[in-house]
């Protein structure tokens, strides 16, 4: 299996297990006839991941083309299944051929799925049966509060959240701002732990999504909800704003790299475009950003007025919903 992105070689650059000697062939012996060899012997599964990553038109066309010659070659008798996965693109990029490929998406996690992932992800982590027990009541317990299921609802953030079960217990926060604060916290040491660049520029981070939680909430309040940002937009946002409260703009590379990364709560969903993944976690930045960074270059900032306004909207709004619901 080859990644996407990358022409496949003449000889893959992986070893392969062979059955029949129960020995690992070096990567030199894995010829493309060894390839032909496995596919027409034994039942296969390929699965080439991350078409998306392959941003530029030109080379995504030519990967799609191979792809597509690729999958058109295999005759074989026992019909090897092959899938590629890629996120939503709104860019026009090349995409395989629908009369090769079906497509399929797939949905959040279910409250079925949640568990049978809660279980997996106990064993890979050789979790004591007594201990997975108690991490499984407890996140049953905290599934019924809606910003713990709202957490839920992706591989990714469900393994954050069941991290900070299995550490702090029944002691996870209750109220959602030190929720948050406590699944920030975690996904942060989490990330520095495997990239260098999120450990360097951690506060920075931090500030930064701050920011780009209210741009968006403002944005989305702005203009009927969009609460999505093309790429060039969010490099645009990060570098502006680092220029206007004068820190180094020469970080925004890293900065983007983390984004783009999936570092914190911005996702991409659709390619090329990014979002919080949860509204609540985009509020909850929007106000972290509004309290700790909105008055540092702002001598007359009230955050006592922010305050006082937001409960005034969040009040209206209330009673807007209030008086639609009545009429129905």
């Amino acid at each position: 299996m080859t990644r996407t992105g990358t022409p496949a070689p003449s000889r893959a650059n992986t070893a392969l297990w062979k059955p029949s000697s129960r020995t690992c062939l070096p990567p030199t012996a894995a010829t493309s006839q060894t390839v032909n060899d496995i596919l027409e012997r034994l039942p296969v599964l390929i699965v080439l991941d991350g078409l998306d990553e392959v941003a530029r038109s030109a080379t995504r066309e030519r990967v799609v083309y191979e792809i597509d010659r690729f999958v058109a070659r295999l005759h074989t008798a026992l019909r090897p299944q092959v899938i590629v996965t890629t996120r939503p693109n709104v860019g026009g990029l090349a995409e395989p051929s629908p009369e090769r490929f079906e497509t399929i998406a797939l949905n959040r996690l279910g409250e079925t799925l949640r568990i049978t992932y809660l279980h997996k992800w106990a064993r890979a982590r050789a979790i004591p049966e007594k201990e997975a027990r108690s991490l499984e009541r407890i996140f049953r317990q905290r599934s019924a509060e809606p910003h713990i299921s709202q957490l839920a609802d992706n591989p990714m953030q469900l393994t954050i959240l069941l991290y900070l079960m299995h550490k702090r217990g029944n002691s996870v926060p209750a109220n959602r701002t030190d929720l948050y604060t406590s699944y920030m916290e975690t996904f942060l040491v989490r990330e520095a732990e495997k990239t260098a660049a999120v450990d360097e520029h951690r506060t920075g981070l931090e500030e930064v999504t701050a920011y780009l939680g209210w741009h968006l909430q403002a944005r989305a309040e702005r203009e009927g909800g969009k609460r999505q940002l093309p790429m060039r937009e969010l490099q645009r946002a990060i570098l502006n704003y680092l220029f206007d409260v004068g820190k180094n703009t020469t970080l925004v590379d890293d900065l983007f790299t983390a984004v783009t990364g999936r570092v914190w709560a911005l996702t991409s969903k659709v390619q090329g475009t990014f979002e919080f993944d949860v509204q609540p976690l985009r509020e909850y930045f929007a106000a972290r950003y509004l309290y700790e960074f909105a008055s540092a270059d702002q001598r007359a900032f009230d955050r006592a007025e922010v305050l006082c306004q937001l409960r005034h909207l969040g009040s209206r709004a209330r009673r807007s919903k209030h008086r639609s619901s009545s009429r129905r």
